[in-house]
């Protein structure tokens, strides 16, 4: 897409001028700068009747003439109708309405004008200084170096500081509730020829909003082809739904899918005139940055630390449909520094895996067999670094995610997907994922339901109600898996930890979760979820707890821990284990039982006093399956209290037994058995699901289940 500018003028440069010579002579005017919380503000007026030229601009510690301009720093080269907002204008082709056609530099100020240059310069660290710029331009791929002082030139040096900068706020509501704001972005660290480094959020405050409160914040982020505008809708004069929470509303313009694109190719030097929805060449080469990531997390920062705004940031969240619930997964997945839970409807979770996306996400990643690394860049993913140099097509697997990534922390996550949906289909995306999500210890519930492409609305359970926004960050919380309470009829309707509720300050039923160096304990009840098709849950189960968003019980590995279920009200002792913590010092206890009249879970590094209780059985611990899934060989590690014969089998979801792997006696402590995929007569089983259980002469000591790939 062309500027109305440059089409309309074209046929008018042409006949009056002919060739680029009397261009040549000419230069920029009216160069002015503005500086604010670390970046500076050019504009200038473009030259008259062209319309495809570039400008380059200029920086010096000194005023910059024709004689120094060689020793002058080039920050940047960049089309001309700069000063238009070509994303807003997008918008006007598919009917929606923006709130500005060109930039606004000022809160609440007028809009720059189409024959406007503008840039904005990020000040880095170690910059700070009296700056001076010069901007100049370039025709048919000349430069005319000439400088005017006091026209393309700044006669008076700008004072430059460092400084987290500041959005602008460019519209608000007449009730004061809703407002947009304008973010520049660092344009030395950032590929413009994507959708410029500019970008726009909306905000609204609950009707009552008391500055004097702290309210909870949530990301609500469009799905594909919608823009923020979009929140005008419904929320222009204040937070949706009625909600008592500080609303953003975000977007992605050109569908990054809430990630980012290439970070060096460039889509065209005319940056971003392409028309809305294509892109006109792939990447093929060089490294995927989070830019969007970054901008939306910015967005929450300059809300957070805003003095008009008063955020808790303990209870932060992110949800979204479609293209904006698989942005709200991929964040709730990488930024539990950011995020307390995330809601997601119908995300994507392997976009290799989609042959119907991959026209869309191949534009800004490149295609799967380039395998471009990514970077994971900006101020909140300094913990992501590590992960710096995966092939993008893999970081984007949320399902291997999941796998590679278990140790990690993540917000608490619900998802859900329609059996029906051939838009993110299920078989691609949804059923592959709860097949790996029921054995993921991470914090979570999850629904497969028979609809088609649909917004259902929330899925609400005891301990997290998107609405009541009193789920917290900087509260420990149990994950669960491998649940036997849950509900799966395949591919038509499957209930994933609903019925399991714990204990907590806004759910409290038997006090908070306790967490101490040395010690962690949680109180767990079955409720009765009244929802379609799992209304009552029964009296008792079994379910693998993880401890989650741990603080100070971290042991180190190796160390012995040792467990006791209690009984609720009576505080009796049902069940007694030791395991064993993660390299990174989470805990997960195997098969817990669980009931309506509720349990207390407690794990202690020392033995408890108590431990000697007559007449309870000791209960082996069976641990996850390592690897899980696996190509060629799992092992099976589980630890007996004391020696005991036990059988060690391998069993298909229906119940039919595969092999067994041990039968006999073993001894008190830690035991492995392998498992290489085959049957009892030697053979490979399919690729799926299956069970490994472990049973004792105390009865059935739980079962864990292990993903067998090709």
């Amino acid at each position: 897409m062309r500027s109305t500018r440059r089409f309309a003028l074209t046929l008018l440069t042409a006949t009056l001028l002919g060739s680029w010579g009397p261009l040549a002579a000419q230069t920029p005017t009216e160069l002015a700068a503005t500086h604010r919380a670390g970046q500076t503000i050019l504009t200038w007026r473009e030259l008259p009747g062209v319309g495809n030229e570039h400008y380059r601009i200029y920086r010096h510690v000194q005023p910059i003439t024709s004689a120094n301009l060689a020793s002058a720093m080039q920050v940047a080269q960049i089309p001309d109708s700069s000063a238009m907002y070509l994303t807003e204008r997008w918008m006007t082709d598919y009917g929606m309405t923006p709130v500005q056609q060109n930039f606004i530099i000022a809160d609440l100020g007028p809009e720059l004008e189409d024959t406007q240059g503008m840039h904005v310069f990020t000040v880095h660290e170690g910059e700070e200084a009296l700056a001076y710029y010069a901007v100049t331009s370039v025709a048919q791929g000349t430069e005319n170096r000439t400088i005017a002082p006091g026209q393309n030139s700044l006669t008076a040096g700008v004072a430059e500081g460092f400084d987290e900068p500041l959005p602008v706020m460019v519209w608000r509501s007449t009730n004061g509730r809703a407002m947009v704001f304008t973010q520049f972005m660092d344009f030395r660290a950032w590929n413009p020829t994507m959708d410029g480094y500019v970008y726009n959020y909306f905000v609204s405050l609950p009707e009552g909003y008391d500055p004097g409160q702290e309210y909870p914040l949530f990301l609500q982020i469009s799905g594909w082809g919608t823009r923020y505008v979009e929140a005008f809708t419904d929320h222009a004069n204040g937070t949706g739904y009625g909600w008592p929470a500080i609303q953003i509303f975000g977007d992605d313009p050109h569908q990054s899918w809430y990630y980012g694109y290439a970070k060096d190719h460039s889509w065209g030097d005319e940056w971003p005139q392409y028309i809305w929805g294509e892109l006109p060449s792939n990447p093929e080469a060089g490294s995927v940055s989070n830019f969007t990531e970054q901008r939306l997390l910015r967005a929450i920062h300059d809300v957070v630390r805003d003095a008009r705004f008063n955020v808790d940031e303990n209870r932060i969240y992110a949800y979204g449909h479609s293209m904006g619930g698989s942005g709200a997964l991929a964040l709730g997945m990488r930024y539990p520094n950011v995020f307390a839970a995330v809601y997601c409807s119908e995300p994507m979770t392997n976009y290799d895996a989609s042959e119907l996306w991959m026209g869309d996400t191949a534009p800004k990643w490149g295609l799967p067999f380039h395998a471009l690394p990514v970077i994971n860049e900006g101020a909140f993913a300094s913990h992501l670094t590590q992960y710096d140099g995966t092939n993008v097509w893999l970081w984007m697997n949320h399902r291997a995610g999941m796998v590679d990534r278990w140790r990690d922390d993540m917000a608490y996550i619900v998802t859900y997907h329609g059996t029906q949906d051939e838009v993110v289909d299920w078989e691609t995306q949804g059923a592959p994922w709860y097949d790996i999500m029921d054995g993921r210890t991470q914090g979570w519930v999850g629904a497969a339901l028979p609809i088609d492409h649909t917004w259902w609305g929330f899925l609400d359970t005891p301990n997290f109600t998107f609405g009541d926004f009193s789920f917290r960050k900087d509260r420990s919380f149990p994950g669960f898996s491998n649940s036997t309470l849950n509900l799966v009829v395949p591919d038509s309707l499957a209930y994933y930890n609903f019925g399991i509720e714990w204990s907590c300050p806004w759910n409290d039923f038997a006090g908070d979760v306790v967490e101490t160096p040395d010690r962690w304990e949680v109180a767990l009840r079955l409720y009765d979820p009244g929802l379609p098709g799992l209304e009552t849950m029964p009296d008792h189960g079994t379910v693998d707890v993880t401890t989650r968003r741990v603080r100070q019980f971290l042991p180190p590995p190796g160390t012995q821990c040792y467990w006791r279920n209690f009984q609720l009200p009576g505080n009796e002792v049902v069940q007694t284990g030791q395991t064993t913590p993660s390299d990174t010092g989470i805990v997960t206890l195997v098969a817990a039982t669980v009931t309506k009249a509720g349990n207390r879970l407690v794990i202690s590094t020392s033995t408890p006093a108590d431990e000697q209780d007559h007449g309870v059985p000791v209960t082996p611990t069976l641990s996850r399956p390592t690897p899980n899934p696996f190509l060629h060989e799992t092992s099976i590690h589980y630890t007996m209290p004391r020696a005991a014969k036990v059988e060690v089998g391998v069993y298909t979801l229906v119940g039919e037994k595969v092999r067994t792997l041990k039968e006999g006696t073993v001894g008190q402590g830690t035991h492995v058995e392998r498992w290489n995929g085959t049957d009892a007569l030697g053979a490979p089983v399919p690729a799926g699901v299956y069970a490994v259980r472990l049973t004792t002469a105390d009865g059935d000591a739980g079962a864990v289940r292990v993903i067998r790939i090709r």
